[in-house]
């Protein structure tokens, strides 16, 4: 897993990551799985409809993702010049034999980005993007199960426009509808001014927003459970006083029940004018947040999965993109620029 962060200002996004890369696996362990589906001589549990206990799901449900190699000095960012954009890549490091680098480098080599780069929106490249990952995916893995989660996150302006864009892919096998492909979502429109994450960035949501994802749906499932109680508890005490007509039960599903649904359920939560920050400004931001991300697994009981050094970039509307942290290779001690 990686970090990855987009902050688009008026005049400027700053894009940057991390540069561990860390290939996980879902892994499974003996000791709850002999519990659950054996007895004490070895032989499968039955159900009450005489059918074994264990099954696919079941064991599925019972695999944890733990991180099992890692890469250091990984590139994730990359420029898509002649086109003012950027690319922020977050989940693996290759698809079967093509790297990311050569999935970048393919796309910018293609005959539709070489005729029409120059003039398209951030929209239509990442809908062509799309379908050259999704190309790549199908060619070089063929079990749909077995293609890994891909992120990709693109930054940067449309042509003859002066706003920034962020854009979301999202490629992954989606269950319900028993296929794998990719989820196109626009993060920041234009006009619009904010900073999203990629890959893993729970502290930096807790930062940002007061309140990380799982937190947050922690916290309106437990509201969910005190409206039950309480409506219960009325329904008993209605009842032990002899009323004996129904209580209306609620839709707890209505907004009007949603702990966040007015002013963020006063969470506090860190300044929302990223529209008027400097480029400086901008730079420390995003630099900060990923630091924290790194630090914060220092003190976790895992190993780390984002870290190494950090790598950071500046988008502005007619230039390419420009490196802000010191790209390069490392020789005896003496570094090496890349440019």
């Amino acid at each position: 897993m990686t970090t990855t962060v987009s902050l688009a200002a008026r005049d400027f996004i700053v894009i940057g990551c991390d540069s561990l890369a860390t290939m996980s696996m879902d892994l499974l362990f003996p000791f709850p799985i002999a519990t659950d589906f054996f007895d004490a001589e070895g032989n499968l549990k039955l159900g009450d409809d005489g059918k074994p206990l264990l099954t696919l799901a079941k064991l599925q449900s019972q695999a944890v993702s733990l991180p099992v190699n890692q890469l250091p000095d990984v590139t994730k960012i990359y420029g898509l010049a002649p086109v003012n954009a950027g690319l922020l890549f977050a989940g693996i490091s290759r698809i079967g034999n093509s790297t990311i680098r050569n999935v970048v480098e393919t796309f910018k080599s293609n005959e539709w980005f070489n005729a029409h780069a120059r003039t398209a929106t951030v929209e239509e490249i990442s809908t062509r993007l799309k379908a050259h990952i999704l190309e790549i995916y199908a060619r070089e893995i063929e079990n749909e199960l077995a293609r890994p989660l891909l992120e990709v996150l693109i930054s940067g302006y449309s042509h003859d426009c002066w706003e920034p864009e962020v854009w979301r892919l999202l490629f992954y096998y989606k269950k319900k509808e028993s296929k794998f492909d990719c989820d196109l979502t626009a993060e920041i429109e234009r006009k619009s001014y904010n900073v999203v994450f990629g890959g893993q960035y729970d502290v930096i949501q807790r930062v940002v927003n007061g309140v990380d994802f799982a937190s947050y749906t922690g916290l309106q499932r437990r509201a969910r459970e005190l409206l039950e109680d309480c409506h219960s508890n009325i329904e008993s005490q209605m009842r032990a006083a002899g009323y004996p007509g129904p209580v209306p039960k609620p839709n707890f599903d209505d907004d009007n029940y949603d702990l966040f649904s007015k002013n963020w359920g006063n969470v506090n939560r860190m300044f929302s004018d990223i529209g008027s920050l400097s480029e400086q400004a901008g730079i420390n931001f995003v630099l900060f947040l990923i630091e924290v991300m790194i630090n914060s697994q220092e003190f976790s009981n895992s190993i780390p999965t984002v870290g190494g050094k950090v790598h950071v970039a500046l988008l502005r509307k007619n230039e390419k993109l420009k490196w802000i942290s010191k790209e390069g290779f490392t020789f005896r001690g003496e570094h090496v620029p890349t440019e």
